[in-house]
């Protein structure tokens, strides 16, 4: 009798994940080429940020949906590792690696926010003091350090003896959970799960606080700046600060919502399999949302891909109206 309450093969939602992600690969290296080779001299220290952050999602990108390639049990913390590197390395450092990339790829985008906040500032007052600088330099460390927290007390048991009392303790497990490809990364025991779980859920919603609350004091020390602006530069600020809430909004929406939504399942013991999915692909799309937030957000990389679009419709447009007056050519006596 099986204890399992997934599908745990499921081949067409695999596959169809697998293709929509192969798709969108491209988009990678056109980043990476427009913010190397198409950023405005303007955005100054901008670019390396812009860099950093593209690549700690590209990494992250690459092992989820590739090298790594991590599939969580909604509702549960059991995690089967289907990657290519699985036959090369060991199961436990992969899973762990996973949690360490996640974080790089957080703290380059609390970076891109910081680095927006300090470049206001700078507007705002361009003395610089020691205390200033001092102050500056501590939040750099903090914003970069911050997610890292989540790896606090972190620690992969010995998995023959937690995957032996979780088949003991718990009401329901993957059927797969003794495959050596598959991580039990938290004791079952009720208090023990609890404490890792809402652990986890605090880190998160205060991830997701200081986000919006990045967005928000970069909204108030714009509004201070406007006082005495025109409308048209009022128009074009607000402009901004909607762009800076709706970037803090899609990253919350793939970074912290889909965990939050499996943490909460794992501690209330919600018995909806069908949460795997959405989590499961909604955690992998957060690099490439992030790349699509770039372009949004970012005015020359926008420009860049709409003219590039407007000039293969206008050739596709060309070709098509030549072809037309050929064949009315050749149709004429």
């Amino acid at each position: 009798m099986t204890s399992s309450i997934w599908n745990e093969n499921p081949t067409f939602y695999i596959w169809t994940r697998q293709l929509i992600f192969g798709l969108l690969t491209f988009l990678y290296p056109l980043i990476f080429y427009l913010v190397l080779c198409r950023t405005p001299k303007q955005f100054g220290n901008l670019k390396w940020f812009l860099s950093f952050h593209i690549f700690a999602i590209t990494c992250q990108w690459l092992c989820s949906f590739l090298l790594i390639d991590f599939y969580t049990f909604v509702p549960s913390k059991i995690t089967r590792i289907d990657g290519l590197l699985i036959d090369f390395i060991d199961a436990k450092v992969l899973y762990t690696s996973m949690y360490i990339l996640s974080a790089l790829s957080t703290s380059s985008c609390l970076l891109l926010f910081c680095n927006s906040v300090f470049n206001i500032f700078n507007m705002l007052r361009n003395n610089k003091s020691w205390l200033r600088t001092f102050s500056e330099w501590l939040a750099w460390t903090f914003v970069l350090m911050f997610p890292f927290m989540s790896l606090l007390g972190f620690t992969i048991r010995d998995q023959p003896n937690v995957k032996a009392l979780t088949k003991q303790i718990s009401s329901y497990y993957p059927d797969c959970i003794d495959n050596p490809n598959v991580i039990v990364p938290i004791l079952p025991d009720a208090e023990g799960q609890k404490k890792s779980l809402v652990f986890f859920l605090m880190y998160l919603f205060t991830m997701a606080t200081a986000s919006i609350l990045s967005a928000q004091l970069i909204s108030h020390l714009l509004s201070k700046r406007m006082t005495n602006q025109s409308d048209k530069t009022k128009k074009m600020h607000q402009k901004f600060n909607r762009r800076s809430l709706f970037q803090v909004l899609i990253d919350i929406s793939f970074t912290s919502f889909p965990y939050i939504i499996s943490n909460f399942a794992t501690l209330f013991q919600w018995r909806v399999p069908e949460l795997t999915y959405f989590v499961d692909f909604m955690s992998k799309s957060g690099s490439t949302a992030c790349i699509f937030v770039i372009f949004m957000y970012y005015d020359p990389y926008r420009k860049w891909l709409q003219e590039i679009v407007a000039r293969k419709s206008t050739q596709t447009s060309v070709r098509h109206v030549t072809i037309a007056v050929m064949d009315r050519g050749g149709n004429e006596p």
